[in-house]
């Protein structure tokens, strides 16, 4: 089981998929295979945006990481303070920046991530 940030680290790619049609394979997925039900609730989302954005020398992970908050999910402390942290490297360009600041301000407003549920209307499908 992944249980470090750093165990994570060779699936930063799936943050170039998009979170919805990620979620949508893994339910898909747990559809077809019943030994991989659980995949879509065990799947590590908050490990791997932590990695991005703790672990990250330039904007490009961290942007992918905003990316699957900005699909629906909201921060909870733990993404928030990743994010903080992220907030306080010299490299950090101004849009990511801008961002995550937005991030972290939607986050202390609203409910918890929720790594695979959909924060639709209600009535709309979660993923």
């Amino acid at each position: 089981m992944l249980s470090k940030q750093e165990d994570v680290m060779p699936l930063l790619p799936l943050l170039e998929m998009g979170r919805v049609q990620f979620y949508e394979y893994l339910h898909r997925l747990a559809q077809t295979r019943t030994e991989l039900a659980e995949a879509p609730q065990s799947f590590p989302a908050i490990l791997l945006l932590k990695f991005a954005f703790e672990s990250s020398v330039s904007d490009y992970w961290p942007l992918k990481a905003l990316d699957w908050l900005d699909a629906g999910a909201t921060v909870d402390s733990e993404i928030g303070e990743s994010l903080r942290t992220l907030l306080s490297r010299p490299w950090v360009t101004q849009r990511l920046r801008q961002r995550a600041e937005r991030a972290v301000k939607r986050g202390s407003s609203k409910k918890a991530f929720k790594p695979y549920e959909s924060n639709e209307k209600e009535g709309d499908s979660t993923l």
